[in-house]
C-alpha cells in the first residue's frame, strides 16, 4: 500500500506545484504486482479499483540458455488479474537463474548474448512469442536493465525493440519498454511502444 500511495501522492504533488500547466492533462498510473507478494498486491489494487490505467505482472525471467521461466506465482497472478478492469502486461526481466538456483540479476552478459546479432535477436523474439502465446496475455513489458553507456548494446537493444514491436503489434499485443534515464543519448528508439523512464540510481 505504501508503494501505491507514494505514486499517487507524487502525481497529486505535480498538480499542486503547477496546476495551470496540467489543467488539460489526464493523469493515470500503473502498478507493478510482484509475484512474491500475490495476495497483498491484488488486495491493494482492489482497494483502489479506479486508480490505474494498467497493471503489470512482475515478472518472468530466464535461465542461462535463454529459455523463459514463469514462476507459478506469476502464472497465478496473471489468472487473478484477468478479473480486473485495467489492461494487464507481463514484465520480462533480464534476471538469469543459474543451475544452483541463484540469480544473476540484470545480467548485461545475457543481453549481449541475446541481442548482439540479428540472428540472436530473432531467436530471442521467437522464445518471447512462445511465452506470450502460452499465457494468452495482451501486453508485454520489456524491463532489460544495466546497459549503462554501452553504445553498441544500446543500438542492438533499439533494433530488438523495433523488431519486437512490429511482431507484437501485428498480433494485437501492446508493448511497454522500461528505459534507463540516459537511453536517448545512445540510440534512437521506434515510435509505437509505451516508454517508461526509471528514476532510481542502480543502473543509470
Amino acid at each position: 500500500m505504501k508503494r501505491i500511495l507514494a505514486m499517487l501522492l507524487a502525481a497529486l504533488g505535480l498538480l499542486k506545484i503547477a496546476p495551470a500547466a496540467f489543467a488539460d492533462e489526464e493523469f493515470g498510473g500503473s502498478a507493478w504486482l510482484a509475484y512474491w507478494d500475490v495476495d497483498s498486491a491484488l488486495r491493494e489494487v482492489r482497494e483502489l479499483p479506479d486508480a490505474f490505467e494498467s497493471l503489470i505482472c512482475f515478472e518472468a525471467y530466464f535461465d542461462k540458455d535463454g529459455n523463459w521461466i514463469l514462476p507459478p506465482e506469476s502464472k497465478q497472478l496473471l489468472e487473478e488479474m484477468k478479473a480486473l478492469d485495467a489492461p494487464v502486461y507481463l514484465s520480462l526481466v533480464n534476471d538469469v537463474q543459474q543451475e544452483d538456483g541463484s540469480f544473476d540479476q540484470k545480467s548485461k552478459d545475457f543481453l549481449v548474448q541475446q541481442l548482439s546479432t540479428p540472428a540472436a535477436r530473432s531467436a530471442h523474439i521467437v522464445k518471447i512469442m512462445q511465452l506470450i502465446r502460452s499465457q494468452g496475455v495482451k501486453g508485454l513489458e520489456i524491463d532489460y536493465e544495466n546497459i549503462k553507456k554501452d553504445t553498441e548494446l544500446w543500438a542492438a537493444f533499439a533494433s530488438f525493440i523495433d523488431q519486437l514491436y512490429q511482431i507484437l503489434s501485428h498480433n494485437g499485443i501492446s508493448l511497454r519498454v522500461v528505459m534507463e534515464c540516459g537511453a536517448p543519448e545512445y540510440a534512437e528508439f521506434p515510435e509505437g511502444p509505451i516508454y517508461s523512464c526509471m528514476c532510481y540510481n542502480l543502473y543509470g
